[in-house]
């Protein structure tokens, strides 16, 4: 068995597997909301508090493992411990009190790993993108019959995007609409998002590239809260537009105790969930694709079989 810990700016993931042949088996996946990142799209700094609490979720998803026995845990740090100045003072704490080595990802790394986790044992024939939305960054993954074709790393996360934009409890419509002009306003700058598809002339109306995507994989936080929106009992499921649509509603449209109580979802993580969701959305609509598939696998499953090699 292995095991990794995802640092990530809302949420410290623990996952402890199996890795065979090149699939991933969960023994225990366990995780603690700390919005580690909050804060550090203003200040540009990891907070006292939030560094103090990632450090004793940390402690705890370590002492998980070693119980599961597991004696090495992989560490992998994102978005918010790599843009913040004190980001490599924090990973010098952690190796202090717990002896565990944190490695801070670049955004390309962090896109890669999660194309490896989100499509191992799917099909991405005819093309699919793939959104990997955390608390401070989104990975963005356009994937064809050949693999990967390019990554993104876009400051799109739920956190970021709730601090930016966000300042009603349930959003106002003209955030939400600011939200996602500001979503597509990043995604024009990217490049088409498979072989043969050339820049739509008009993305911002919502309009696809001509050779249309089959579907969108979301993984993450956000996805998996977006599932439990849409009544799957799991962190997977498949929705098509209207579907979408709905989840859409249900997330913007109450407040986010009302949303934490109704929906299972953590309080913490029903803070951030309407600009989550609506940043997801505006992908899905961007892209034009017909279905999202929403998968448990990502940046864990794929860092566990980038070290075995796949």
């Amino acid at each position: 068995m292995r095991a990794v810990l995802d640092i990530g700016s809302n949420t410290i993931r623990l996952l402890v597997a199996e890795v065979q042949d090149g699939a991933v088996e969960p023994v225990l996946d366990e995780s603690d909301f700390v919005r580690l990142g909050l804060d550090v799209d203003r200040t540009g700094m990891l907070r006292p508090d939030r560094e103090e609490a990632a450090l004793a979720a940390i402690q705890h998803l370590a002492a998980v493992a070693r119980d599961a026995g597991v004696q090495h845990v992989d560490a992998i740090a994102t978005s918010a411990v790599r843009e913040a100045t004190n980001g490599r003072a924090f990973v010098a704490l952690v190796r202090s009190e717990t002896g565990i080595e944190v490695e801070i990802i670049s955004g390309d790394r962090e896109a890669y790993l999660t194309y490896l986790g989100a499509t191992a044992g799917q099909s991405t024939a005819g093309g699919v993108i793939v959104a990997d939305l955390g608390g401070g960054s989104t990975e963005l993954i356009a994937a064809g019959e050949r693999g990967m074709l390019w990554a993104e790393s876009l400051p799109l996360g739920s956190g970021r995007l709730t601090e930016r934009f966000i300042r009603h409890d349930p959003p106002a419509a003209e955030e939400l609409q600011a939200l996602r002009q500001a979503v597509v306003d990043r995604l024009q700058q990217l490049p088409a998002p498979i072989d043969g598809a050339g820049p739509a002339t008009e993305r911002g109306s919502g309009a696809s590239s001509p050779a249309t995507l089959t579907r969108a994989i979301f993984t993450g936080g956000t996805a998996s809260a977006m599932a439990r929106l849409a009544g799957s009992d799991g962190p997977e499921a498949t929705l098509d537009r209207e579907a979408l649509d709905e989840v859409v509603r249900r997330a913007t449209s109450k407040p986010a105790a009302e949303i934490a109580d109704e929906y299972g979802v953590r309080p913490e993580r029903a803070v951030v969930l309407a600009a989550g969701v609506t940043a997801l959305a505006t992908i899905a609509e961007f892209y034009g694709v017909p279905e999202v598939s929403i998968t448990r696998g990502g940046i864990r499953e794929g860092a566990l079989l980038a070290a075995q090699g796949a």
